[in-house]
């Protein structure tokens, strides 16, 4: 991305925050990057063509910073609070993106939009996993889903009151809040032994029947960055060049998947490998 794009990028969010997407002209966003309409259209060859690259300018500017955490050698409730605390740092600085949502109250949708915006969910999804599997283990397995959600909506509601009513926060404060939230989750789970309410088999087979190669490229390589044995690492790195190339080798998936079968905090990837690729 050059630097006059990076610009209509920024600047246009804050015009959609402003008025909306729907109502802000490709010649208003051109003025205020004071450029030519023509000019607009050599980057972006119309509004929804920027509106997926802000998504993408968005997506990276947040994601990249959460995972690069999760290579430091921190214990995982304190890389949960660090993961939190940044992730509503540079949710706040960006704020004219979740106000451009707020104001529009749904994306103009089309096919790439909308798988983009897929890929931005199961990402989340990817990031609540590792956070809560690291701290709880596989006692949450039957209530993950509950959990990620319940934890995910009290922070989009915090965000809301922090962004569009402008609630001042202590970021670090609101960390330990979603932490003391999940732990008071778990214990309330385990005590009350329930049924979840969310059923984990059609929730996975949800974001099976989207999920693409690309996607779970990228989460091997955040699984690969994770610290492991010298013998798991090696079995990641060979699916990782296996998965990269054009015509992944079954057999060769096989053997490596069943040197990672005792690892526990991998049975979720290997079955979605499996299913993928299909080699069960």
């Amino acid at each position: 991305m050059n630097e006059k794009e990076k610009l209509i990028i920024e600047t246009s969010m804050k015009l959609f925050a402003q008025k909306g997407f729907a109502a802000t002209s490709i010649q208003e966003i051109a003025t205020a990057c004071s450029m030519s309409k023509g000019a607009f259209y050599l980057h972006f060859k119309s509004k929804e063509a920027l509106l997926l690259a802000i998504l993408h300018y968005y997506f990276e500017l947040l994601f990249e910073k959460i995972h690069s955490i999760d290579s430091e050698s921190l214990p995982p409730r304190e890389k949960f609070l660090k993961q939190v605390e940044c992730q509503m740092r540079e949710i706040h600085q960006h704020k004219e993106f979740i106000i451009m949502q707020a104001r529009e109250n749904a994306i103009p949708f089309n096919d790439e939009i909308e798988a983009f915006i897929f890929k931005m969910r199961t990402e989340t999804h990817r990031i609540y996993h590792n956070r809560l599997y690291a701290i709880y283990g596989e006692r949450i397995k039957p209530y993950f889903w509950d959990m990620a959600i319940a934890l995910q909506g009290i922070e989009q509601s915090f965000l809301h009151l922090s962004l569009i009513e402008q609630i001042d926060m202590d970021y670090r404060q609101f960390a330990h809040f979603m932490l003391d939230c999940a732990d008071d989750l778990d214990a309330g789970f385990q005590r009350r032994a329930k049924q979840p309410v969310i059923d984990a088999e059609k929730m996975n087979g949800l974001f099976k029947e989207k999920m693409n190669g690309e996607m779970i490229l990228g989460w091997l390589s955040d699984l690969a960055a994770e610290d492991w044995s010298d013998d798991t690492a090696v079995s990641l790195d060979v699916i990782k060049l296996e998965l990269a190339s054009d015509a992944p080798r079954p057999a060769v998936l096989r053997g490596m998947l069943a040197n990672l079968a005792e690892e526990p905090g991998l049975q979720e990837f290997i079955q979605l490998v499996k299913d993928y690729y299909k080699l069960s």
